[in-house]
């Protein structure tokens, strides 16, 4: 049961494929229409209007009659939170703030989990998210306003922080007044650049796509050529490009 990816090849090596003899996918992420691995799935429950995964997760278990303990709604309710960026992004509606709401009657306390996410952070996150702010910039992209931050491999070694420090440094982006477009370069060990894309308005999704990416209509990744200078340059101009069509709304 593959969960939060509908792309099978965003799996990395982690499991091996061939010997599966059954495989499910649970997502809410939009599958390309062109995707190979649609007939791979013996099962994709796939549901793009749900903000997360963990709600998918926790409708099923309610649908099957399963009991769901503290220590499982702990788990489906930081699903929650980090798929909506502690409830702030657009993709929040009614049945998010209610799953949640049973899951703090189940015994979840917020205040408890906000502090294991977000109150526990290593210094070298704090001094690697110091040199990532040193790296934003504000510029004009066809017609939107974008706001970009990035990270390097040498930002890594300097203050030993890792990849998946980096999570949530994108919202910093989001934050710039008048930003219409959020974007979070980090470059890999293998020369690419991952690029995330976020907006309260526009539909990054689409641009995502053009480089074989994809995700949410306001939340979406890709994986870029590099260096990260080049890739920069290709994202810019593809939002320059798509800038009057993709439009605020569209």
């Amino acid at each position: 049961i593959i969960l939060e990816c509908a792309d099978v090849s965003r799996m990395g090596g982690i499991i091996d494929l061939a010997h599966l003899r059954r495989m499910v996918v649970l997502d809410h992420h939009q599958m390309r229409a062109d995707a190979s691995d649609r007939a791979r799935f013996d099962l994709a429950l796939v549901y793009p209007s749900y903000a997360s995964c963990a709600e998918i997760v926790y409708d099923l278990l309610m649908w099957w009659g399963e009991p769901v303990s503290r220590a499982v709604a702990q788990c489906l309710y930081a699903g929650i939170v980090t798929d909506t960026g502690r409830f702030q992004w657009s993709n929040t509606d009614e049945h998010t703030l209610t799953t949640a709401a049973a899951l703090v009657r189940i015994g979840v306390r917020p205040l408890d989990m906000f502090r294991r996410l977000y109150g526990n952070r290593d210094p070298r996150v704090l001094a690697l998210l110091g040199k990532v702010l040193g790296t934003l910039t504000v510029v004009r992209s066809g017609g939107l306003r974008v706001t970009h931050l990035s990270v390097t491999r040498l930002m890594f070694e300097q203050t030993g922080a890792g990849p998946a420090d980096t999570e949530g440094f994108i919202d910093y982006a989001v934050s710039v007044a008048g930003t219409d477009v959020a974007l979070f370069f980090r470059e890999d060990d293998r020369g690419s650049v991952k690029v995330s894309f976020r907006s309260q308005r526009v539909n990054v999704e689409r641009v995502a796509r053009w480089f074989g990416g994809g995700g949410h209509r306001y939340a979406s990744g890709a994986t870029v050529p590099g260096p990260l200078s080049r890739a920069i340059r290709a994202v810019l101009a593809a939002l320059r490009k798509a800038g009057v069509r993709i439009g605020r709304d569209a």
